[in-house]
């Protein structure tokens, strides 16, 4: 038996765009998805120059995460109230 998760951020473009939508809406995911790895070392590096501590790049990483979980549960209730449907979890088995 295989039980495998698929993450929230891929399901929800096909919930609200069809076709191409989908597509633009998932390269458009997974390219602001690379940016941390990206610039979160060089916003840590700038701020540990600037404050000389790298505990205020993380407290600034740390916050950003803090707001990604606040403007995905704000999606979902967007959407909720939207189509009346509550997000399905999604959660698969196969065997």
């Amino acid at each position: 038996m295989i039980i495998f998760l698929q993450s929230p951020h891929s399901v929800n473009p096909s919930l609200l765009l069809t076709g191409t939508g989908t597509a633009v809406g998932i390269a458009l995911i997974n390219s602001v998805g690379c940016l941390p790895g990206c610039l979160g070392s060089s916003v840590v590096g700038w701020l540990k120059d600037l404050t000389g501590k790298t505990s205020a790049g993380l407290y600034v990483l740390d916050e950003l995460e803090v707001l990604a979980a606040v403007l995905t549960q704000r999606n979902e209730s967007v959407h909720q109230a939207r189509t009346g449907i509550a997000a399905q979890p999604s959660c698969r088995r196969r065997s």
